[in-house]
């Protein structure tokens, strides 16, 4: 990583390797897992509880009204039923998958293949007082602090979340000076948004 500073605005390069691709993805599900509130965690599993109840106990008062007249409907209505109930075991079964193993390389292989970070790309990160630029051979974009969805830092990184899910760009911390830090850190976070070291 290269560092120049012209005025108010500095810049970082950033090699989008394999190792430092799972390096980010590693601090992201960390963070996501950090953030997330006792009272939040027990919502989710509550509701998710419930859903599958209330989908099994509709297929069975569904399956029992069948026997009693034989509407076809009614085996419509179930056959939409096991569909959904399908859907929901899908997510669940997504969603653990998400947060398996870190040790787990073909789970980062196939995160980093289908990644909106070009692979292996260099890129450069502008900052200035106002947003910040991403710039590389195959794409650019201005980006406001407003719209910085997260910022989590590392003791060797810093991962500006910009997007959806774990999409962000990775800051590497060598020869940013204390000053250069601390300007991320007051521009990208916010106390709506604060900042999460992991």
């Amino acid at each position: 990583m290269k560092k120049d500073i012209e005025s108010d605005m500095f810049e970082v390069k950033t090699q989008n390797t394999f190792e430092e691709y799972k390096t980010y993805i590693r601090a992201a599900l960390t963070a996501h897992r950090a953030s997330e509130t006792a009272e939040r965690k027990r919502q989710r599993k509550i509701t998710l509880t419930l859903c599958f109840a209330a989908c099994i106990g509709a297929m069975i008062f569904l399956i029992r009204l069948y026997n009693q007249t034989g509407e076809s409907w009614i085996m419509s209505a179930l056959v939409v039923m096991v569909l959904f109930t399908g859907y929901c075991v899908y997510r669940v079964i997504n969603f653990a998958i998400m947060y398996r193993t870190y040790k787990d390389e073909k789970f980062f292989r196939n995160m980093w293949e289908t990644s909106v970070n070009t692979l292996g790309e260099e890129y450069t990160i502008a900052f200035e007082n106002e947003y910040f630029s991403v710039i590389s051979h195959k794409f650019s974009a201005n980006i406001k602090y407003d719209l910085v969805k997260k910022l989590i830092e590392t003791q060797t990184h810093f991962y500006i979340m910009s997007g959806v899910d774990l999409n962000g760009f990775i800051v590497c911390k060598d020869n940013l000076t204390k000053d250069l830090c601390m300007f991320i850190r007051t521009h990208c976070s916010s106390e709506e948004k604060p900042q999460i070291t992991v």
